[in-house]
């Protein structure tokens, strides 16, 4: 049969199957999923490593450069860079989109663990799973209560020790950031006078 011909002569007929075909376009697309804004997350790894007193060529030639060898076999690496500053390096390795980010973690301290050696005074590397452009979501503030004498700078190690496990437990959360505060200090004043008078050394 010739469509052509078919529908120059039955046009009525014609006219309502289009609207069939309209109508249950529009509700099939009313049940179609959809989501504006999908979440694709790039997994992403940082792995930075401190070394006290150190230029930045130095970190490069003798840390950032003997990671590098180990790390760029990783399975489903899509992008490494790094970057070296004084006392610190940091190599930050981007994934394909799926990768599991425990499976990676585990694969690269396995990897680091390979460098055959660090120079002396080389903290061991820290691994960071939200990657060294990632932007906090959310900051907290720690205020002292009307009428309490003590500054708030004195409220680190309280923060460190009561409540900042609380918050790494929190689903979801990646790391958290401290900043401000002061460490607790140990001051140990001698007397040359009295040290002498008992004959006991600084030692």
């Amino acid at each position: 049969m010739d469509f052509i011909r078919f529908s120059i002569t039955r046009p009525v007929t014609i006219l309502v199957g289009v609207i069939f075909i309209l109508l249950f376009g529009l509700v099939s697309f009313g049940y179609l999923p959809y989501q504006l804004s999908p979440n694709v997350e790039t997994p992403t790894i940082t792995v930075t490593t401190i070394w006290t007193g150190a230029s930045p060529y130095e970190i490069e030639r003798d840390i950032i450069e003997e990671q590098e060898k180990v790390l760029k076999g990783l399975p489903n690496l899509d992008i490494m860079t790094s970057t070296s500053s004084n006392n610190s390096g940091t190599i930050s390795l981007r994934f394909k989109v799926g990768t599991d980010i425990e499976d990676a973690l585990l694969r690269v301290s396995n990897k680091l663990n390979e460098v055959r050696s660090y120079p002396e005074n080389v903290d061991k590397p820290i691994l960071n799973a939200t990657g060294a452009e990632a932007s906090p979501v959310i900051y907290a503030v720690l205020r002292p209560l009307p009428g309490n004498p003590r500054h708030i700078y004195t409220y680190r190690a309280f923060f460190e020790n009561e409540i900042r496990q609380h918050l790494e437990r929190v689903e979801g959360v990646a790391d958290v950031v401290v900043y401000g505060g002061i460490e607790p200090e140990m001051h140990v004043v001698l007397n040359p006078e009295r040290l002498a008078a008992y004959g006991v050394t600084i030692s």
